[in-house]
């Protein structure tokens, strides 16, 4: 039985972009695409009809832009993961791209290794962030103030609960947590809405970032 192709929908207004980007998924024998819009607006229009697996979303275009764009995916397709694509990499760009909803994001400037790499990647659930912008977008997250720390939360975690906030700044979804710690999913669930309520955090997008805010000084080893 032959393993159904990754669906990938390209969004962006420069028609070279969207050639080299169809080239080299076309080139990908494991992917296919699904259809190419050349602003959010379009975009907008057909991606919720269509069944894909990732949308690279350009965020320099005309009338809806990729940030809007990506707000949008994500209130009507919130499972679909976006992969940000821009000539900008400053830590303002990533912290909004990441704040609307996109999991992934790379510079226009990346190699087609790691474009199918992300694509992959992001296909399977988890997060796709270039190496090299870590460091900027936990640059943004502090320069942009936008999860206040709660105070003495962290400390009233369990160490399970810590081990699921841990993953979650990775990017893993609730059944990868639930393997990796070889515990169910409901499990999982269980934990997480309790860490909502120590911490008081009002989604799971913010309790992701504070994860990764937080990561290096507060997880690593306990």
């Amino acid at each position: 039985m032959t393993a159904s192709k990754i669906s990938v929908f390209i969004v962006d207004d420069y028609p070279l972009m969207r050639q080299a980007l169809r080239e080299t998924i076309r080139a990908s024998r494991d992917m296919e695409i699904a259809g190419e819009a050349e602003d959010g607006t379009e975009a907008m229009k057909r991606i919720p009809s269509l069944a894909l697996d990732v949308v690279v979303m350009g965020l320099g275009m005309p009338n809806m832009a990729g940030i809007q764009a990506i707000k949008s995916l994500s209130l009507c397709c919130p499972t679909l993961p976006v992969l940000a694509f821009s000539n900008y990499e400053n830590e303002d760009i990533l912290f909004r791209a990441v704040q609307a909803g996109a999991r992934g994001f790379l510079p226009k400037v990346a190699q087609k290794e790691e474009i199918l790499k992300a694509i992959r990647t992001m296909s399977k659930g988890e997060s796709y962030l270039a190496s090299k912008l870590v460091e900027k977008l936990m640059k943004g997250i502090r320069k942009n103030s936008a999860i206040p720390t709660p105070k003495n939360g962290f400390e009233r975690l369990t160490k399970r609960e810590r081990d699921v906030l841990r993953l979650l700044a990775k990017g893993y979804s609730n059944k990868q947590i639930g393997e990796a710690l070889v515990i169910s999913e409901s499990t999982v669930r269980v934990h997480f809405h309790s860490i909502m309520r120590k911490m008081r955090f009002a989604s799971r997008r913010e309790a992701v970032v504070y994860a990764v805010q937080q990561g290096k000084e507060n997880m690593r080893g306990k």
